[in-house]
């Protein structure tokens, strides 16, 4: 006999659950990878992300930059590119994180200032791990870098989440 508490959709609930669980544990191990990074390491792949970078402007601009003028570019280009990153990667986990909420309860403005609140803990808590790095230091910059990067992680999973919503009003209404 079918349990009628549980549907097909509630299967795809708790798969995706699964998934999103996942993928906020990655998120979370790869932001402690890189912050265990001694400095000289971590500033490297910044700047090989930057040589890349450059290189592919090269190509996109038609032209042959010089030598001199790509690595300029990339050495300007590092410390950005690696601000942009930790904005990402809270940007990405707290739409993860949304989305696994969103999943079971319902949005709510209390919910927003926690969830923001929990990116800030996290966020600082990986700048302090960072303090016991060698040749890494705690930046109260990175904290506010990432936790705007988890505000806009949530205004995207809103935005999803309600044109989504409207969707399926539509295919349903």
């Amino acid at each position: 006999m079918r349990n009628k508490h549980f549907d097909g959709r509630e299967a795809v609930r708790y798969m995706l659950s699964a998934l999103l669980l996942l993928i906020i544990i990655g998120i979370y191990v790869i932001i402690f990878i890189f912050s265990e990074q001694a400095g000289e390491t971590s500033g490297g792949i910044s700047y090989e992300v930057s040589k890349q970078c450059v290189e592919l402007l090269d190509k996109l601009s038609w032209q042959e930059w010089s030598v001199g003028w790509k690595e300029e570019l990339a050495q300007y280009m590092e410390h950005p590119i690696r601000k942009l990153a930790h904005f990402g990667e809270y940007g990405l986990l707290s739409l993860a994180i949304f989305l696994l909420w969103r999943l079971w309860r319902p949005w709510s403005r209390r919910v927003f200032w926690g969830m923001t609140g929990w990116i800030m803990l996290s966020a600082a808590a990986d700048e302090i791990h960072q303090y016991f790095v060698p040749d890494r230091n705690c930046s109260m910059l990175d904290v506010c870098i990432d936790t705007c990067g988890g505000i806009f992680g949530l205004f995207v999973g809103l935005l999803v989440w309600r044109i989504i919503s409207r969707k399926k009003k539509r295919h349903l209404g």
